[in-house]
């Protein structure tokens, strides 16, 4: 009987643990750094983010490592298109917060004659908060934000967004 039991009690934390796919969609705000527009002026690229990331390892103790890409579309100034890897720490808790360090790759493009394209690379500093447990057949969401540190100042920034892990 204990030779069962072990394994089955394993397989049901698994089990509880396990998303429904390995993705997430996120959607928010997000806001480059400020820059000299090339027709004159101060500019940054700001608007709706969305984002689609998929998990590549997940362990409960360990924390998680996702790769993904983000995007600002027809921002203000621009449109920037982000490509990450991010590391999650655990949850503090059932509900509690968690870490997040990461590094990317970007390209802006200027609209208007705001700017050429910018390619640049960096890193990611943020906090996120788990809202409410899993529920099988619905998403879990959570919500972060996200500090964008890197070397040219139109893919640098910050971002909040809403994650929804489906």
């Amino acid at each position: 009987m204990k030779r069962f039991l072990l394994p089955y009690a394993l397989s049901i934390s698994a089990g509880a643990l396990a998303q429904l796919t390995p993705f997430e969609i996120g959607a928010g705000y997000a806001q480059s750094g400020s820059f000299d527009k090339d027709t004159g002026g101060r500019g940054r690229i700001e608007g709706l983010s969305l984002s689609l990331s998929q998990s590549v390892l997940r362990l409960p103790l360990a924390g998680e490592v996702r790769l993904g890409a983000s995007g600002i579309l027809n921002g203000s100034d621009g449109s920037l298109v982000r490509v990450f890897g991010r590391y999650r720490s655990p949850s503090g808790g059932p509900n509690g917060g968690y870490g997040i360090l990461g590094v990317w790759w970007a390209r802006a493009e200027g609209k208007d004659g705001a700017f050429d394209t910018k390619d640049g690379t960096g890193v990611d500093v943020g906090i996120g908060l788990p809202l409410g447990g899993v529920l099988p057949g619905l998403p879990s969401v959570s919500l972060e934000l996200i500090s964008h540190q890197g070397n040219v100042a139109q893919p640098r920034g910050w971002s909040a967004v809403a994650s929804f892990r489906l």
